[in-house]
């Protein structure tokens, strides 16, 4: 379910209001680092979820995903 819904902003949606990022950093973020890098994100979602990197440093942050929540 939450996959599906970042799937659909990071393919021409614009905001993301309704996402709970912190949910999915909660299920994906086993070292509780606060980033998710690409051994962090399954397989099947690696690409889908890496263009939420903000910075492009190879990672996404809770405060990298504040913009989509506009």
């Amino acid at each position: 379910m939450l996959m599906g819904q970042i799937r659909a902003v990071t393919h021409g949606g614009s905001g993301c209001p309704g996402i709970d990022f912190k949910a999915i950093f909660k299920q994906l973020d086993q070292n509780n680092d606060g980033r998710l890098t690409s051994d962090a994100i399954p397989a099947s979602q690696r690409n889908t979820l890496l263009r939420l990197d903000t910075i492009q440093d190879g990672a996404i942050t809770l405060v990298g995903t504040k913009r989509l929540r506009r």
